[in-house]
Formats: structure tokens, C-alpha cells, sequence
């Protein structure tokens, strides 16, 4: 999928014509969008990439996001302007359907500065809060949030804190920071 923002798009023959599969829509007024869906069935190719991005970049110099899982076969890109608007997306490989909050965050012109990095990760559901806050356990990925709310919720002993948050079950270096949470309740 190729998402750009308020431009007049000439695809031409020799961009198109490696792909089985393709649908233009446009819409918006305010901030218009035009969507691009192509579909192949072979892998891309790096010069299919690069032609792709020279139509997106509009030979404009924009701030660049890319996200990359070549095992997977997921490549995206997002254009940002100086006004933290998204003016274009490239978004390559996995569940596709992923993509169209972009769509939406393009439509209605949303300034993306504090969502960056959340803008190509491969989940549509997006948390700009912290949930975990500082990591206690790096093995389980368990932030000190997490705990607490655990303690909040009965989790009052250190084996069922264990038990709850898998925190401390690992390499067991964060069992004496989540002793010292448990003092302080």
C-alpha cells in the first residue's frame, strides 16, 4: 500500500507494469489522500524499492521512517514534513489493513511528532502511554508499572509476584529491586 498526501499521481506503464494487481482511490478534501494498492507475486526487488520512493519523496527532502523485517518480506517507509504531517507511506509485506490508521492520520491532517515511533510498528493498535514504565525484568520485558499494578491487585508476596508477572523468574537479577516494591507497600 502507498499513501500520499494531496498529490496528483502519475503511476505511468513502467512503474505498474511488474505488479498483477493494482486500485487508485483518492479521497479528502481538507488534506487529501491518494491510496495506491499494488500486488505482485513475487518479492520486490531493491530497484522496484527505490522507484517506488522516488514517486513518494516527490523530490522533496522529508524526515524518513523505516521499518525493516526482511524475514518476514516487511519494508515500510513514512515521510514526515517540517509540520510533523505524514505526506507518504510505503507499506510493504505483513497485514496490510495495518496501514489504514495512517490513512486516517493523514485525512484529517494529525500532527504524528509524538507517534513516531509507534508509526510502522506491525500492530495497528497503537499506546502512546507508558504502561510498563523502567524495566525491572529484562528477560520478561516487566516494567515497574506493571508490578505495581500487580501488588494493587493482591500480588502481595514475592512468589506471587513471580507468578503474576513472570518478573524475577528469569536470571533472577530483579528479584531485589522487586523486594524493595514490596517494602514499600
Amino acid at each position: 500500500m502507498l499513501l500520499m498526501a494531496g498529490q496528483h499521481v502519475d503511476l505511468g506503464q513502467q512503474m505498474i507494469e511488474p505488479y498483477t494487481y493494482g486500485v487508485v482511490a483518492c479521497a479528502g478534501q481538507n488534506f487529501p489522500v491518494t491510496s495506491i494498492d499494488l500486488a505482485c507475486t513475487q518479492p520486490l526487488q531493491d530497484e522496484q524499492y527505490k522507484r517506488l520512493d522516488y514517486m513518494l519523496e516527490q523530490g522533496q527532502a522529508f524526515e524518513v521512517l523505516t521499518y525493516s523485517d526482511k524475514r518476514h518480506g516487511i519494508h515500510r517507509k513514512a515521510w514526515i514534513n517540517s509540520d510533523g504531517h505524514l505526506v507518504a507511506v510505503r507499506w510493504v509485506g505483513g497485514d496490510i489493513s495495518e496501514a489504514k490508521w495512517l490513512r486516517t492520520l493523514m485525512l484529517e491532517g494529525t500532527d504524528v511528532g509524538d507517534m513516531r515511533p509507534f508509526l510502522l510498528a506491525p500492530s495497528s493498535v497503537v499506546n502512546t502511554t507508558d504502561t510498563k514504565g523502567k524495566i525491572i525484568c529484562a528477560c520478561h520485558n516487566v516494567g515497574e508499572i506493571e508490578i505495581k499494578e500487580a501488588m494493587a491487585s493482591g500480588c502481595g508476596d514475592l512468589e506471587t509476584l513471580k507468578t503474576c508477572t513472570k518478573a524475577g523468574t528469569g536470571c533472577g537479577s530483579c528479584v531485589p529491586e522487586m523486594k524493595r516494591l514490596l517494602a514499600e507497600i
